[in-house]
């Protein structure tokens, strides 16, 4: 992390500092000149640091009081280094923390306890007896493989490291093996991709329902249509043919009466009433008949 600028360096500031060639958490209580003067978390000791030589907490952020609660699992400075441990009660402002596998008991002020730097990446339901880990060794921040969980313990498991260490680690501090990640990842990103398979299946399944369904709706819609068409057409039909039978037989019954005043004579077949013989047709030439003779027209004259 970088150093800080010595306006950053505050009473009462949460930082890093320099001491036997390592960066230790410590706090500033005061400055002396340029310098700041730190006290180092868990050793209590005071040390006069230059600018170059402290810096921002690299770390978690530390947790506010009201976050201290009991049986919270948290991280607390041991020894000029950060431990898992609960917080089994409080003193005042200071959380009094039971760190794991050692199951040594020290009052930690604020300061010097925060929340679990590392988010788990495993379920507690996922780990069993005898399996292969990799495990987080907070004494020197360091990943170790192989580590064989043994059991499991009220606030994490029981592990042992290679060499025989055995520790108490927080479910955080645990997670698969580099080729099991990468066979977890890969086993993770085949079941998104069939879970997106199906949802792409189940929706033209989907799709084609509704499709399938909306044609046979219209289907049925148009034979419907046409079936009512067929039964308006069959009772304008009946209707149309109720007339022409009303017509006919009105025609046939008035055709043999006999209308009172009329004078009753046998039609000649194939004459008509209007035809009139050949002789007497003025100006039909062959009738033997010439054109009727008129008055000659004179000219008429005014009267002097």
């Amino acid at each position: 992390a970088p150093t800080l600028e010595e306006s950053q360096m505050e009473a009462g500031s949460l930082v890093e500092a320099v001491y036997s060639g390592s960066w230790y958490p410590g706090v500033v209580i005061g400055m002396e000149g340029d310098d700041a003067i730190i006290e180092f978390l868990g050793y209590k000791n005071i040390e006069t640091c230059s600018p170059a030589s402290v810096r921002d907490l690299s770390l978690a952020p530390t947790l506010e009081e009201s976050q201290m609660e009991a049986g919270s699992l948290v991280e607390a400075v041991y020894s000029g280094s950060w431990y898992p441990g609960v917080v089994i009660g409080m003193e005042g402002d200071d959380a009094i923390i039971e760190f794991l596998g050692y199951k040594n008991i020290e009052t930690c002020s604020p300061a010097s306890v925060r929340d679990l730097s590392l988010a788990p990446t495993l379920e507690e339901s996922q780990i069993e007896a005898g399996m292969l880990l990799e495990g987080y060794f907070p004494g020197d921040s360091t990943w170790y493989p192989d580590v064989t969980v043994e059991s499991k313990s009220e606030n994490g498991f029981i592990v042992n490291f290679p060499g025989a260490s055995r520790e108490e680690l927080p479910l955080h501090y645990l997670r698969l093996k580099s080729n099991d990640r990468e066979y977890q990842r890969q086993s993770e990103v085949e079941e998104a991709v069939e879970e997106k398979k199906s949802a792409s299946e189940h929706s033209d399944n989907a799709v084609n329902l509704i499709m399938e369904t909306e044609e046979q709706k219209l289907k049925a819609k148009k034979q419907l249509k046409s079936i009512k068409k067929k039964e308006s057409q069959k009772e304008a039909d009946a209707a149309h043919n109720g007339k022409q039978a009303s017509w006919q037989s009105f025609v046939k019954k008035s055709s043999g009466k006999r209308v009172k005043g009329a004078i009753a004579r046998k039609p000649i077949a194939g004459s008509s009433m209007f035809t009139t013989s050949n002789e007497g047709k003025v100006g039909v030439t062959g009738s033997g008949q010439g054109t009727t003779d008129f008055e000659q027209r004179k000219r008429f004259k005014m009267a002097k």
